[in-house]
């Protein structure tokens, strides 16, 4: 995950805010605001829990990354399902 993402406001729904990845690992994710030189972090509750939170300004944020990153991170690598042959199982 590089670039910016859209972050939804866990209280003011349908209102966003954009911000650029610095770093990413499975517990937190830092970013900053861009043109600024605000930087905070979003953090996830544990291992299992996909959704990354964290507050700002007051206003609290949450990230939930695509389908795709979240099921790599649940399915091991070693995994005879995985990839591939997840998507040929019946």
């Amino acid at each position: 995950m590089d670039g910016r993402i859209i972050l939804a406001d866990s209280d003011r729904p349908g209102e966003t805010l954009e911000a650029e990845v610095i770093s990413r690992d499975e517990a937190v994710l830092t970013l900053a605001v861009p043109n600024t030189n605000v930087q905070f972090r979003l953090l996830r509750r544990d291992r299992d829990y996909v959704r990354y939170e964290g507050s700002l300004g007051g206003r609290n944020f949450y990230f939930v990354p695509p389908l795709p990153e979240a099921r790599n991170a649940i399915v091991p690598k070693r995994s005879r399902y995985y990839g591939v042959a997840a998507s040929r199982r019946r």
